[in-house]
């Protein structure tokens, strides 16, 4: 389910069914985690779909949509970063685009409609990477259709910039996740509904400790941080390779749950740990977060050293 963003669904709807005239590239920018790869993902599908009057994200019936929700329809291609050895962050390589091309220009699935590829964090590719796209994008393939996702559209090279069709996400509104939290949420994220309305990603995050339940948060971080050394790098291994995508995502849970042990004893309630001890592992959240949304630290090392500092 897509929450909020209803203006910018209703102009793709428009591009879907023939009331606009489609672009052949878009830029989908704004901040991470708010919808903007799932809304790529359900314009394709619309493109695509066979049913006479699809709706936003296809019928779900015909056989494009079925192949689409399988990931095996070929006239979507959806690329994205993937982590190479000798870098601290992941890459979209020379070689992805130019493969990219290659099958844009076979346009495999059917000859009447388009080819969609879906370049996620487009940011992170590589100076000769860019050099290939911007190929593309000046000679785009008959029926092709790009759409470039990113956070840091300051990273993009203003020769792609002046070359697509910029559609601007801001953050979901609060009445919107509210009624999704009213209409869909469980008993206990409607207990928190504050917490969520603040972190909305948290919702949609498979994984997120204890499936993203806010007073579980609580009772996870207090486990971990009774633990032996040994057993939290364990802890944080298993973490880690469960949500390395979205471990920013969950760093925040955690920073949440510092701050309610920390509220907690100022309050005067106990907890398992003192308030100079809780300060110190809020701090240390706050760091590693920042590490690891804002720079290109090397994410395993920096969940060592953040272990490390808890001893």
């Amino acid at each position: 389910m897509i929450v909020g963003h209803k203006r910018i669904i209703r102009y793709l709807e428009q591009i879907a069914v023939g009331e606009k005239k489609p672009g052949h590239a878009y830029l989908f920018s704004g901040p991470e985690s708010i919808g903007k790869k799932t809304i790529a993902l359900n314009f394709a599908r619309m493109l695509l779909c066979e049913a006479e009057r699809p709706t936003f994200g296809g019928c779900g019936a015909c056989d494009s949509c079925m192949m689409a929700a399988h990931g095996t329809n070929p006239s979507i291609i959806l690329i994205a970063p993937e982590k190479m050895e000798h870098t601290a962050r992941g890459i979209i390589s020379i070689d992805e685009i130019r493969q990219l091309r290659r099958k844009l220009k076979m346009n495999p699935y059917n000859t009447s409609t388009h080819t969609v590829a879906i370049i996620d964090d487009a940011h992170s590719m590589e100076s000769p990477g860019f050099n290939a796209l911007l190929k593309t994008l000046e000679e785009p393939p008959a029926q092709s259709l790009l759409i470039l996702i990113s956070s840091q559209i300051d990273l993009l090279p203003k020769t792609i910039l002046s070359r697509v069709q910029h559609i601007r996400f801001s953050p979901v509104l609060k009445k919107d996740i509210e009624m999704y939290i009213n209409d869909h949420g469980s008993v206990e994220i409607k207990k928190q509904k504050e917490h969520f309305i603040r972190h909305p990603a948290l919702l949609f995050t498979k994984g997120a400790l204890s499936g993203g339940e806010y007073e579980a948060s609580v009772t996870e971080l207090c486990d971990f941080l009774s633990k032996p050394l040994d057993e939290k790098y364990a802890h944080m291994e298993r973490l880690f390779a469960s949500n390395e995508a979205s471990m920013d995502v969950v760093l925040d849970v955690w920073i949440e749950a510092a701050r309610d042990l920390l509220h907690r004893t100022m309050r005067g309630k106990k907890t398992a740990f003192g308030r100079g001890q809780i300060v110190a592992v809020l701090r240390y959240l706050i760091e590693l977060r920042f590490a690891i949304k804002h720079t290109n630290v090397n994410k395993k090392l920096a969940l060592d050293a953040f272990v490390l500092s808890l001893k």
